[in-house]
């Protein structure tokens, strides 16, 4: 006959108690586990609302920036430089219209002159209206996108250009006005000396 240990009936109930102890503290273990989870997701959660948030504001206040950099101040729209621009501009297309409109230079200059004359009054009557058109983008809104500094810097160079530009257009008119005085006198010389020796 053999024997066998077999479990009474108050071990077995000892055994479901201890059971259920158990499982009661797994069962606390993971409330407090789940607990620190939704805490960590809440944390998580206003964290990337919170980036989200700067990151939008970042992005709004780098958009506004770039917006203003459109717009042009009213220091740059009454910088002196911004007339005396276009003042000198003016006064070239005045000089430029005497030069064309001589009568003068169909008389005392040749063929090959006037055609060179005219030549150089056409490239600086586009030089100036590249000059003019480059001078609007800078003080008109929305056309570029630059800082006051860097569009009064612009200004700056566009009228150091346009100065040397006028001075040369200056000269030429003197250049040919001296040429055609010259010319005309020796003429008029010619002329004198013809009537003294008579031809």
């Amino acid at each position: 006959m053999c024997t066998t240990n077999a479990q009474s009936f108050s071990e077995w109930f000892k055994q479901k108690k201890t059971q259920k102890k158990y499982l009661l503290a797994q069962i606390a273990a993971l409330e407090t586990y789940l607990k620190a989870v939704e805490k960590g997701y809440d944390i998580a959660n206003s964290g990337l609302s919170a980036i989200s948030m700067l990151k939008d504001g970042d992005f709004l206040q780098h958009a506004a920036y770039f917006r203003s950099l459109e717009m042009v101040s009213a220091k740059v729209k009454n910088y002196s430089k911004v007339l005396a621009i276009a003042e000198m501009e003016d006064r070239s297309e005045v000089v430029r219209e005497v030069l064309s409109d001589s009568n003068d230079q169909n008389v005392y200059l040749n063929t090959r002159e006037l055609a060179s004359l005219r030549k150089i009054l056409e490239n600086t009557a586009d030089a100036a209206i590249h000059d003019l058109e480059e001078l609007e983008l800078l003080v008109i809104d929305g056309k570029l996108k630059m800082t006051d500094d860097e569009r009064i810097r612009r200004i700056d160079g566009l009228y150091l250009e346009v100065k040397r530009k006028l001075r040369g257009v200056l000269q030429l008119a003197k250049n040919v006005r001296s040429m055609i005085a010259s010319r005309a006198k020796r003429r008029k010389d010619l002329s004198g000396l013809k009537q003294l020796y008579g031809k």
